[in-house]
């Protein structure tokens, strides 16, 4: 280990001193692209934008969507995200969601597909519902508006591949609707699941 003399510490401590007594923020350029590269901005704000739908009651709107990606040997993909509802009522919906994939281990083939909430408060689980299938290797969330101009916040608190590896692109959010949507057919090879 390298040892200092005392008078370039002397002169570290100053620039430290001076570095921490202004008022302007210090990041250096690889730090910013480091941190930048965490999360895409837009797509961030993308998953904080209100759902809504103003035709019909008892449509569907798609809230998040996963495919396996072909080559990649992953065994889950998982999706956390903090639910409230945008409408004003007279009580509180909200909550912290939570979605588990698990496949075979190099089939891509789903051997759970599991929605439930970690907290909840005043949410209908029935509401929540998540499609998957199979042969398309896709997995699809979906949010029952009860009443017309419905909506909620989603905003991800946690999305990753094999459990404990931050992913942001393994889920889709989107955060508008363009008209009135239903569950995928189960004669087209899909299952669903009701939240918990």
């Amino acid at each position: 280990m390298a040892y200092k003399k005392l008078s370039c510490c002397a002169a570290d401590l100053e620039a430290a001193a001076a570095h921490c007594g202004d008022s302007a923020a210090h990041i250096t350029a690889a730090e910013r692209a480091a941190w930048n590269a965490k999360a895409d901005r837009a797509e961030c704000s993308a998953h904080a934008a209100p759902l809504q739908d103003g035709s019909v009651e008892g449509a569907y709107m798609l809230v998040a969507e996963h495919t396996h990606q072909a080559g990649l040997n992953y065994e889950s993909a998982d999706l956390t995200l903090l639910v409230r509802n945008r409408v004003l009522t007279t009580t509180h919906q909200d909550g912290v969601l939570r979605i588990r994939l698990r496949y075979a281990k190099g089939t891509a083939s789903f051997t759970v597909a599991q929605v439930y909430w970690l907290l909840n408060d005043g949410m209908t689980p029935a509401d929540w519902v998540l499609a998957y299938n199979g042969a398309t290797k896709t997995a699809r969330l979906y949010v029952k508006c009860a009443t017309t101009y419905s909506g909620y916040v989603c905003k991800v608190l946690d999305s990753g591949t094999n459990g404990d590896v931050v992913d942001m692109t393994a889920w889709t959010l989107y955060n508008s609707t363009t008209g009135d949507t239903e569950l995928p057919a189960e004669a087209d090879g899909w299952a669903t699941v009701t939240s918990e």
